[in-house]
């Protein structure tokens, strides 16, 4: 056997080929929907604070019985708390988010309910 002496191995540039990314086109903007008592299909949820007549978490399907829309004329806020089941987590998250628009409604809600209604 002979010996040979091993040699450095050189560094060689390797050129990777070149990729083209495709070209991604943006959506349409998504406007957000504003839902409102007068929805007639569909299941949804109050997510506020409970009132004299209504309590939280409480679900609806198609369009919500004469007395709930009674308290949600008076009460805009509350109104604004009554979401489709599948907008219920969006909502809840932004409920945890101290000041946020939602927290503030909830709380409105709460406050136009020991007084009686809007001013």
């Amino acid at each position: 056997m002979s010996k040979k002496a091993k040699e450095p191995l050189k560094e060689q540039e390797v050129k990777a080929p070149e990729i083209k990314a495709p070209e991604i086109k943006s959506p349409a903007p998504v406007q957000e929907q504003k839902t409102r008592v007068n929805k007639t299909t569909g299941s949804f949820i109050y997510a506020g604070p409970t009132l004299k007549r209504i309590q939280a978490n409480s679900l609806f399907r198609g369009e919500p019985p004469e007395f709930v829309k009674e308290v949600f004329d008076k009460n805009s806020a509350a109104n604004a708390l009554f979401v489709p089941v599948a907008k219920l987590g969006e909502l809840q998250k932004k409920l945890s988010v101290k000041g946020s628009r939602e927290q503030q409604l909830f709380k409105k809600a709460s406050e136009l309910d020991v007084k009686g209604s809007e001013k």
